[in-house]
């Protein structure tokens, strides 16, 4: 069966336009997750023109990509930034951030389809190692060592939430063990749009 979902990958700022506001709000759900994606509440229109020019300027030259999963009625239910450096002797390492799953799709097969296409496109690009961070104890942090992403580090005063402080795990995976872990996904996940 194949996927509901439309797999995107976004690489320039006219792209990110389009959905801008349903990928807004799939950040701002994550304050309801405890502040997962370092969001504490809703955005006001001045950080939202502060965030949208960040996003813009790093997909300008060419650090980041996004990838977004979208319903039938186009709406944001997934999202991932895939950063590399613009350095030739680290182009082989990604850094996954601010990535998100709709509440309401937790538990459906966007997430292992996403996992397949952010292996694959990697696969494509030349990129070997993801890296990521992470809250420890987090749903995501548990979810992140599942699959196998391994601690290399950790920062004892990471992140700060409602006066707390959290420790925060800096984790790795080679790009070919996170594919084989998906790649039985591959034929149900469909096609990732890339772009150009």
């Amino acid at each position: 069966m194949r996927s509901p979902y439309t797999f995107t990958i976004l690489e320039k700022p006219e792209q990110l336009d389009l959905i801008y506001r349903s990928l807004i709000h799939l950040f701002e759900l994550s304050s309801g997750d405890n502040a997962i994606l370092g969001f504490e509440n809703s955005f006001t229109e001045q950080e939202l023109q502060v965030y949208r020019r960040s996003l813009n300027d790093q997909l300008v030259a060419g650090s980041i990509k996004i990838l977004t999963a979208q319903t039938p009625e186009h709406d944001a239910i997934l999202s991932c930034i895939l950063k590399q450096s613009n350095q030739t002797t680290t182009r082989h390492v990604a850094d996954l951030q601010k990535g998100f799953i709709h509440p309401n799709y937790r538990g459906t097969s966007a997430f292992s389809e996403a996992m397949y296409h952010i292996a694959n496109y990697a696969i494509q690009h030349q990129i070997d190692l993801f890296t990521l961070d992470v809250r420890e104890d987090s749903a995501a942090h548990r979810l992140w060592s599942k699959i196998g992403f391994m601690t290399f580090g950790i920062l004892p005063d990471y992140c700060r939430y409602k006066g707390r402080s959290y420790r925060g795990h800096y984790m790795h995976m080679q790009v070919k063990d996170l594919w084989n872990k998906f790649k039985h996904v591959g034929e149900a996940a469909g096609d990732l749009t890339v772009l150009a």
